[in-house]
């Protein structure tokens, strides 16, 4: 029996999720085509515009690490550009044994937070000795191309450096970050083939087995129809054709799963604040989404998936994590099967409880049989019969824990409600 689940709940962060999205200009609205990996324009319409693919790693709370910016073509990669041009400027100013170690931050690309759900592109230029005389030498051994050459005549030493849009709409630079500098990323529109919300039992397609939530904690995947839970599934649409699940909880209100992630993740949060850690992570690693198999018809099987963002020091993170889960088993394994930057798909495991998978098998894939069940939402007008505690370690008490505690009250018309409490 028993895994499951894991909850914790945030601010949003204030960075888009790493994914493939169209980029536009918040100051003309034009958007970005790039034609090839040195030459690059924002004077395309929509229509007209690359999608393109946008990976980064997450550096504390504020900023991203661009590892990967081009467009779906193959074409047009702007980070592979200025790693080659990184590359040859290392080995021209190692053949004069002159100092490289500026070179890294100088031709490394951030997502930086520009408000209102814009972004800034940015470069940092490290404070360099004799930059000039550098800066010059560079530009006499890059072979005269015209990209570099714009590149290098715009840096100021110390300074940041925020990609804007030039009047003749091409990518410039400028240590000013004004409204030219800040860049929407537009997610592609996808048509939705997820079923609607509503009551289901949802089944495993490898094993056709169906689930069973026993309470905020546990879960098993080992039911007949007749004895499966029936499931009350919420979710948001999202522009990509995606779900953000909002509610998955049984008709007696009971393994709320959203709930429980809710509850971890705030936990989490408030144990690396304390640490001066960053949490921008925690919003995406604890949000459960909803997502198509890739068949057209809304019956078809779906996958309930994770996606881990790519944090820096993700190891070191996810380690203090797990020394202060308080040796809490559903949470130290779900950490400890989680990998950075990709997407984990929730699966049955051989003892027919949850579990994770980077591998979008049969094992991962769910079916949701509508359940006409006439069952509605919990009424407040009733009489409370039982209120349990569960510590982090699921710990179940009549009195409340020190620290954070998992509340459940059961009803007298046998269903519950969960809520987090403090003591």
């Amino acid at each position: 029996m028993a895994l499951c689940l894991i909850s914790l709940t945030v601010s949003a962060s204030a960075l888009p999720k790493a994914a493939k999205y169209y980029i536009k200009s918040a100051e003309t609205g034009k958007y970005v085509v790039l034609q090839n990996a040195n030459l690059a324009d924002i004077s395309g319409s929509k229509e007209d515009a690359n999608l393109l693919s946008v990976l980064y790693m997450l550096k504390g709370n504020d900023e991203g690490l661009i590892k990967e910016l081009k467009n779906t073509e193959g074409e047009g990669d702007m980070i592979a550009t200025l790693n080659l041009i990184k590359s040859s400027f290392k080995e021209v100013l190692e053949d004069e044994e002159m100092a490289t170690d500026f070179l890294d931050q100088m031709f490394t690309m951030l997502l930086v937070p520009a408000g209102d759900g814009a972004v800034y592109l940015c470069v940092d230029i490290p404070e360099i000795e004799d930059f000039d005389n550098v800066r010059e030498y560079l530009i006499q051994t890059s072979g005269g191309n015209t990209a570099v050459n714009f590149y290098l005549s715009h840096m100021e030493a110390g300074k940041r450096h925020y990609l804007t849009v030039d009047p003749d709409d091409s990518f410039g630079f400028s240590t000013d970050n004004s409204g030219d500098c800040k860049w929407v990323l537009e997610m592609p529109e996808a048509q939705s083939n997820l079923p609607e919300n509503g009551d289901y039992r949802i089944k495993n397609v490898s094993t056709g087995k169906y689930v069973c939530l026993v309470n905020s904690l546990l879960a098993e995947v080992t039911a007949t129809e007749d004895e499966a839970d029936v499931i009350f599934l919420n979710y948001d649409k999202q522009p990509n054709g995606e779900g953000i699940v909002t509610r998955l909880n049984n008709s007696k209100g009971e393994g709320d799963m959203i709930a429980t992630l809710n509850l971890i993740k705030s936990s989490f949060q408030e144990v690396l604040d304390d640490e001066e850690m960053p949490t921008n992570f925690l919003d995406e690693m604890f949000t459960l989404n909803l997502v198509a198999t890739g068949d057209r018809d809304v019956s078809a099987p779906v996958y309930l998936c994770v996606d881990i963002p790519d944090i820096e020091n993700f190891d070191e993170i996810r380690n203090y994590l797990q020394a202060s889960s308080g040796g809490q088993q559903a949470v130290n394994f779900y950490l400890s099967h989680m990998e950075p930057g990709k997407r984990h798909y929730l699966t049955v495991d051989y003892d027919d409880s949850f579990g994770f998978t980077t591998n979008p098998s049969a094992t991962a894939k769910w079916v949701l049989e509508m359940a006409d069940t006439g069952v509605n939402d919990i009424d407040t007008n009733k009489t409370v019969t039982k209120v349990t505690y569960l510590n982090m370690m699921g710990i179940e008490s009549a009195t409340p824990f020190d620290g954070v505690n998992i509340v459940v009250t059961n009803y007298d018309d046998g269903s519950a409600r969960i809520t987090k409490a403090l003591k």
